[in-house]
């Protein structure tokens, strides 16, 4: 009876002293809240709504947060607003930094001290997710959103990346078992998401893999690129109208998969894969590119299956009016000169091209070969596709001891609706639409 007594007696007078912080009790297990008040930026507990700091520079009140949220459980949410980073933000181990999507606006200053926006460097378990990483078309020191640096089992979800210098995402000095996931990245120079440098020797092992799908990246420099990055998933990505390669794959990416993604106008060679091997890349869309479809220089192993590769090359238009509105139509009399194929194999061995659907709309150029296999290859196997429109040739076949067979090669266009014209996409729409998002 005493201690029942004694008990409410306290309560009485934690109550009427209107204490319930962390004063009282200690720690409290919480996230902390980062917000904007007129000039200040603002550290709040979410659950007893202490002020732990505030101060005039976004980039240093939300390192405080992530410094500080480690003693309450790692996690930082950061309201809407626009915020001005002046230097790098570093997400510790167990650590995790969210915003309300687009609404929470990470901008580079016009003194930023490294050009990364967010870093997660030789640490683990780090969540970053639900943020907009912008750098104005006036700024040179924007270089990079996102960098995963030697980091393990960490997870970026819904960053939107807009005009940064360099790349949107980076993957790089033997990160592992990393996920990148619903990402939105668009008019950056340079590659969209970028993987360096993941091969053996890590603390995740040797080879471990990383996976990047479900993002969607438009009008940037190159799609994704993988450089000296081995063992990695690329699944249900969509790249579209990038001014490279939609998919750049060289310097010993050996094991890596493409599966299940979709690229749309191309202003170069939809994929581009050099000494590079054991590739699989199958289940794809590769539509409407100016350049060649795929092409493998100096690969060994891997296979090219299921894909469905369709027009193949692309013509300089003139704009013509319409009453509906502007389109594209071809003025040169003679397309030869641009006339591609939709796979090119250059010293290549080993490799399986099959079930492949590989075809041009009358409404574009014939293709000049389907699949070409050049005489510096050799013991490929080229099986079961389904070739339509072209004029040099189905399948040319120069490798030794390779084996081409059973490809059904139809030379003119099939679906029967040519409209006489040379249909061609158009870049401005989505320039201008990228325009309005700064």
């Amino acid at each position: 009876m005493k201690n029942i007594f004694r008990n409410i007696i306290l309560l009485i007078l934690i109550f009427t002293s209107g204490c319930l912080s962390s004063e009282c009790f200690g720690n409290v297990t919480q996230g902390l809240d980062v917000y904007k008040i007129d000039s200040d930026y603002i550290v709040k507990g979410k659950a007893d709504q202490k002020k732990y700091y505030s101060g005039k520079d976004a980039s240093e009140v939300i390192q405080y947060a992530l410094d500080k949220a480690k003693e309450f459980g790692g996690e930082v949410y950061v309201h809407s607003g626009t915020y001005i980073l002046n230097r790098q933000i570093n997400v510790p181990s167990y650590s995790s930094i969210q915003g309300s999507g687009n609404a929470t606006s990470f901008a580079f200053g016009k003194e930023h001290n490294t050009g990364i926006a967010i870093s997660c460097s030789g640490v683990a378990k780090t969540v970053v997710k639900d943020l907009l990483i912008k750098n104005d078309r006036d700024n040179t020191l924007g270089k990079i959103g996102v960098m995963l640096d030697n980091c393990g089992d960490s997870f970026v979800e819904n960053i939107s990346c807009l005009g940064l210098l360099e790349y949107g995402i980076v993957i790089s000095n033997k990160s592992f078992l990393c996920e990148v996931r619903g990402c939105k990245i668009a008019d950056v120079h340079g590659s969209a998401i970028f993987m360096d440098e993941l091969t053996s020797g890590g603390r995740g092992g040797d080879f471990v893999p990383n996976l990047i799908t479900n993002c969607i990246i438009y009008r940037c420099g190159k799609g994704i690129e993988l450089k000296h990055s081995l063992c990695n998933n690329i699944v249900a990505c969509v790249v579209y109208q990038t001014i490279s390669h939609a998919f750049h794959l060289h310097s010993a990416s050996n094991s890596n998969v493409i599966s299940g993604c979709r690229t749309m106008q191309i202003e170069d060679d939809a994929v581009r894969i050099d000494s590079t091997d054991e590739v699989s890349i199958t289940g794809n869309i590769f539509a409407w590119h100016d350049g060649n479809g795929i092409i493998l220089n100096d690969v060994a192993w891997g296979n090219i299956t299921g894909n469905n590769i369709i027009d193949t090359g692309n013509v300089p238009f003139k704009l013509v009016k319409t009453s509906e509105r502007d389109y594209w139509k071809t003025p040169p009399d003679d397309i030869g000169p641009f006339q591609k194929s939709a796979i090119i194999m250059e010293d290549c061995r080993g490799l399986v091209i099959s079930g492949n659907a590989i075809f041009n709309w009358n409404s574009n150029p014939p293709l000049l070969y389907g699949i070409c296999e050049g005489a510096s290859s050799h013991d490929n196997l080229i099986t079961s596709n389904n070739i339509n429109y072209f004029t040099n040739g189905g399948v040319k076949s120069e490798g030794k001891n390779s084996i081409a067979t059973n490809n059904l090669e139809v030379k003119l266009a099939l679906q029967g609706r040519n409209t006489g014209e040379i249909h061609s996409f158009d870049t401005r729409l989505i320039e201008e639409f990228i325009d309005s998002l700064y």
